[in-house]
């Protein structure tokens, strides 16, 4: 009896502790759930003020569009991971990488954006990279 259980409590913690390295954000208007990962990848910024954070968001879509041999393709129940990284003091973005997963696991598109190409984007008033951009300034400041 106690080797079960053992066994049903460590297939209890260990489930939580995998699912800590993520932070819910919420939910957007087309119903995709976000999550940020709860550790950054790095920091930066100027006279001590690191107000640069790079971090992973996850996003899962019930439905997502990729370009696939030159045509729109619909596809269903993927997991998008995206490097981002977030300007807590000018509100912005610069999107590094992104990679597309289907419900199977399997990447289906990816890419990065060489550094020489990345810009930086504003953050739309009351949108989802509005609250994403404030749970990372919040979590990692």
């Amino acid at each position: 009896m106690k080797p079960i259980i053992f066994i049903l409590t460590f297939l209890f913690v260990g489930h939580n502790s995998i699912s800590q390295d993520w932070v819910y954000i919420g939910t957007d208007v087309k119903g995709d759930k976000i999550w940020i990962k709860s550790k950054y990848v790095s920091k930066r910024g100027d006279y001590n003020n690191e107000n640069i954070i790079k971090v992973w968001d996850k996003k899962k879509s019930k439905i997502n569009t990729i370009i696939k041999n030159h045509k729109e393709v619909k596809v269903y129940n993927v997991e998008i991971l995206t490097l981002c990284e977030y300007d807590c003091k000018e509100k912005r973005r610069k999107l590094i990488t992104k990679t597309i997963y289907n419900s199977k696991g399997d990447v289906i598109d990816s890419f990065t954006i060489p550094d020489y190409l990345q810009d930086w984007t504003e953050i739309v008033p009351e949108s989802v990279g509005e609250t994403i951009l404030e749970n990372v300034c919040e979590l990692f400041n």
